[in-house]
């Protein structure tokens, strides 16, 4: 059998054409990269602090699995526009043998090939093509043997050349379903592939959207909160820290650290004040004090009954 130019087009036109699919996939392996750089550059400029082990509620979970799903949806969409970008290759094999469950484009192709004004000798079947193909180049190969043998000094070459011009007319034909083939198994491979793409950068875009959710929950108003007692992060400065301390032993003293997280009994907006109540040691006792509302503004525990 001989050795055909796998997905060489005969056409320059086709040629253009495939090289225009080509070109697409390229600006959107582009476009992609713009669009993970974006989604990394707002997951770096989240609040990653507000994430640890400790947190609790399903928060950490979320934006773990969030932030993966974001990574892989990327990295998903950008290998398939690679897989579009990278040069594609089709060999008179590919147009016979059985095809695997995810060659959609081939099988569509090779439906589409059986249409082709090139193969109406063959009444559309590229099986018979083959077997035509391979015989004129086994017969070319008999007479080329044949020539060489003979013994006479001047051997007639009428067989050899009949059988050279069966096979390049052949080999024409060949050229003309390898290029076709090729350029209609791109289409339709760009043509799916959109498709696929997009799913994967929804799936991407709604992991980021997620992430930033659960990483970088919003502010919310303590006073909209204080119907009943709540959880929240304290950070008491120099001043408060001072007037709370005051009130307790030298060996129950507290540092800012010690008092991160506060009860919340009421608060006064118009004050700007809120009414606390520390989470002291176990040998300490609580402390009840009023600290300005500002220091206790952010949520970070949640919601619920100390």
């Amino acid at each position: 059998m001989p050795k055909e130019e796998s997905g060489t087009p005969t056409n320059d036109s086709l040629t253009r054409a495939a090289e225009r699919l080509r070109d697409s996939a390229k600006w959107l392996i582009v476009s992609f990269g713009a669009v993970a750089a974006a989604v990394f550059a707002g997951v770096s400029v989240s609040d990653i602090g507000k994430l640890d082990f400790t947190t609790p509620g399903y928060r950490f979970s979320i934006a773990l699995a969030a932030g993966t799903t974001a990574i892989l949806g990327i990295a998903a969409a950008l290998a398939k526009a690679m897989q579009l970008a990278g040069a594609s290759t089709t060999s008179l094999q590919d147009l016979t043998r059985p095809t695997q469950r995810y060659e959609v484009a081939l099988r569509k192709t090779r439906e589409e090939l059986a249409h082709d004004p090139a193969l109406h000798p063959w009444d559309g079947n590229v099986a018979g093509f083959i077997n035509e193909y391979r015989d004129a180049y086994e017969d070319f190969l008999d007479r080329v043997f044949a020539y060489a043998e003979d013994p006479n000094p001047s051997p007639d070459v009428t067989d050899l050349r009949k059988a050279q011009f069966r096979l390049q007319e052949l080999r024409n034909v060949a050229g003309r379903l390898l290029g076709t083939t090729g350029f209609i198994r791109l289409q339709r491979s760009f043509r799916y592939a959109r498709w696929i793409i997009a799913g994967w950068l929804l799936l991407a875009a709604a992991g980021s959207v997620a992430f930033a959710w659960a990483a970088s929950p919003p502010d919310v108003e303590l006073a909209e909160l204080t119907t009943q007692p709540v959880v929240v992060a304290f950070h008491p400065d120099d001043g408060t820290l001072a007037a709370i301390n005051r009130q307790t032993t030298d060996t129950c003293r507290a540092r800012a650290e010690d008092l991160s997280a506060v009860v919340v009994l009421s608060s006064d907006k118009d004050r700007g004040t809120a009414e606390i109540i520390t989470l002291p040691r176990a040998e300490c006792r609580p402390i009840r004090a009023t600290v300005p509302l500002a220091q206790v503004r952010q949520v970070q525990f949640g919601v619920g009954a100390p």
